[in-house]
């Protein structure tokens, strides 16, 4: 049975910092994404609040979404997007029921 976790990471943030932070957030998704066990890692704005973003992450495993945790690239760029931030919220979620075709990566 294949266990693949889905990261939601919500960021409200501060007005002066939005450029600031898409910058990193961009360099973050471009050095994540080509990480072994990373189905897929998204950066989404919501509508009609434009200083909120959320990342959208499928990891493999969890040894994989560890090992992310890891990497320079986020211990670089993570703090740098809470620092310009004024509200985090990450959740981690389990596949219970997983409706994809088989992905090899």
């Amino acid at each position: 049975m294949i266990t693949m976790l889905h990261v939601v990471a919500e960021y409200k943030v501060k007005e002066e910092k939005v450029k600031e932070f898409v910058t990193n957030a961009m360099a973050l998704v471009s050095e994540s994404e080509s990480e072994v066990g990373c189905l897929m890692y998204k950066l989404v704005q919501k509508s009609g609040e434009p200083n909120t973003f959320t990342f959208i992450e499928i990891w493999r495993t969890d040894a994989a979404l560890e090992s992310h945790k890891r990497m320079p690239h986020y211990n670089e760029y993570v703090p740098m997007l809470e620092q310009a931030s004024e509200v985090v919220n990450v959740s981690v979620y389990q596949a219970l029921l997983v409706a994809y075709k088989a992905i090899e990566k």
